[in-house]
């Protein structure tokens, strides 16, 4: 059920960007951010637009945009994190 209802929801510029600022992604500079949301949400066949943080989307072309903005990715098991960890603490990075 829960699947067939997301199709229908929608999410807005403002959203992405509260989100975009917190983990995993961590975002810091506004800019990036602002430009982030602004290319997930906005249709890219308008040649101009205004700006407006309360523009939706619809959840699916949000979720295929951010897709295609991430790219392919892995997740890390607990093992590969930790060797990762262990490595950057060899060279002073933690």
């Amino acid at each position: 059920m829960k699947n067939i209802l997301s199709q229908y929801l929608k999410t807005n510029s403002g959203l992405l960007l509260t989100h975009s600022k917190s983990e995993p992604f961590g975002i810091k500079e506004e800019n990036s951010t602002t430009l982030m949301a602004r290319y997930i949400i906005e249709p890219s066949e308008e040649d101009f637009l205004l700006y407006d943080a309360n523009r939706a989307q619809d959840l699916p072309i949000v979720k295929s945009v951010f897709r295609k903005l991430i790219g392919p990715y892995t997740l890390m098991d607990e093992e590969e994190e930790n060797a990762i960890s262990n490595e950057l603490a060899e060279v002073g990075f933690f």
